[in-house]
């Protein structure tokens, strides 16, 4: 059976989507003293701003995720990116914290919105390359959110109107985009009758790549893989926001943290790159597995190295802990290969939205027992991560890097 070839145009419009998607929500972290300031909020009030961006943002993407596997969602695409900018403009605006909510949950809504439609386009151009389609695909979310607060800092220097002014411009443009270049997107649609991509077809190949049987959604494995991502999110989610507080205790300048800590982003925008050709070629589950390995001594490192090698430390781990995110994705997408979208919403949303209960987590350990400690228990998280990864199904021999195609010897033929 001959199958697709990957489309890198739709899925490089997609990526460019998702990295205006993300940057609203690498933006609002930078602007949470801005809004503390104006509004002379406490620290609890400042963080319900973040808890209500990382609810809406991913919460509810796996009910987005189900609509869509349920019916083609034409228009999800450019409504999304319209209503994260607006959404965030809203909140730069605001002349009250109210508002000021009111509009990340519109924006986070917004975000949530793209995720699981785009992913599912993404899977849909992809052909025998799932993995290096969806890295390509995620590091245009990554370089978003590691650009955000670059985009406010640079936008916030020309006054807040002019900062919320260009937050719209970006969300409306994408939109126009992605309204202009629909046709194109939806070309190869699962729904498209008789196209390569139709459910029956697609399916079949997805339950080939797991092993699982004819017809069978593999829900297990599913949650079995959640609970991978929610350990890695933790990990990530809490290097990014105990890494900056680290590096302040030990004297470093405001600057060159934050210099660092765009290191760490930005490398996991490369690491997704990597992870995704790497898993089509060796498989999904041993990538995953060796970056758990890796992250071990690699976060256990950050607090320990001195000056001089801690940028390499911090591009190392970032590098290692982002390199499975899409490799996560694509697979969630075989195991549930008759409900993709949903699938897709599932794993997103466990990667954004568990992040800040493991840092809440690590921060009642940081208040309990030292910063050490809090970065100490981080570092062996990963083993739990190795653990549960080494329980999730093996792709049969080759059907990573074909699509599922599996050879005659692979499908039962007499060796």
């Amino acid at each position: 059976m001959t199958t697709k070839r990957l489309d890198p145009r739709p899925i490089l419009l997609l990526s460019l989507g998702h990295l205006v998607a993300d940057l609203y929500q690498g933006a609002v972290p930078a602007l949470l003293p801005l809004w503390k300031q104006a509004f002379a909020l406490p620290y609890a009030a400042t963080g319900a701003i973040m808890l209500a961006l990382q609810v809406c943002s991913s919460v509810v993407q796996p009910l987005f995720g189900l609509l869509d596997d349920r019916a083609r969602q034409r228009y999800w695409l450019p409504t999304a990116a319209a209503l994260a900018g607006l959404g965030m403009a809203v909140a730069v605006l605001a002349p009250s914290y109210s508002l000021v909510l009111a509009g990340v949950v519109v924006g986070g809504l917004g975000v949530a919105l793209y995720h699981p439609e785009a992913s599912r386009r993404a899977h849909d151009h992809a052909g025998a390359r799932r993995a290096t389609a969806m890295s390509w695909f995620s590091v245009g979310g990554n370089l978003g959110i590691g650009l955000g607060p670059l985009v406010v800092a640079a936008l916030l220097t020309h006054g807040v109107t002019a900062l919320a002014s260009g937050m719209a411009a970006i969300g409306l443009a994408a939109a126009w985009l992605l309204r202009a270049q629909g046709p194109r997107l939806l070309a190869r649609g699962p729904h498209d009758a008789g196209s390569p991509a139709s459910p029956s077809a697609q399916a079949a190949r997805d339950r080939r790549d797991t092993g699982a049987g004819p017809g069978v959604d593999r829900w297990g494995a599913l949650w079995l893989l959640s609970s991978v991502v929610v350990v890695r999110s933790w990990v990530h989610a809490g290097a990014q926001s105990f890494v900056p507080l680290l590096l302040t205790e030990r004297g470093l300048p405001t600057p060159q943290v934050q210099t660092l800590l765009a290191v760490f982003l930005l490398a996991g925008a490369a690491g997704t790159l990597v992870g995704g050709p790497l898993a089509d070629l060796v498989g999904r589950k041993p990538v995953m597995a060796g970056a758990m390995v890796l992250s071990v001594p690699l976060v256990w490192l950050i607090g320990r190295v001195d000056a001089a090698a801690l940028p390499l430390v911090l591009a190392a781990a970032g590098f290692t802990l982002v390199s499975t995110f899409s490799v996560s994705v694509v697979l969630a997408q075989e195991l549930l290969p008759s409900r993709v979208g949903t699938a897709s919403g599932i794993v997103l949303g466990a990667s954004v939205g568990t992040g800040g209960i493991g840092v809440a987590l690590l921060g009642w350990l940081a208040d309990a027992r030292g910063l050490p400690a809090a970065m100490q228990a981080m570092g062996w998280l990963p083993l739990v991560g190795l653990a549960l990864t080494l329980g999730l199904p093996s792709e049969r021999r080759g059907a990573a890097l074909r699509g599922g195609a599996p050879s005659t010897r692979e499908a039962g033929a007499p060796r």
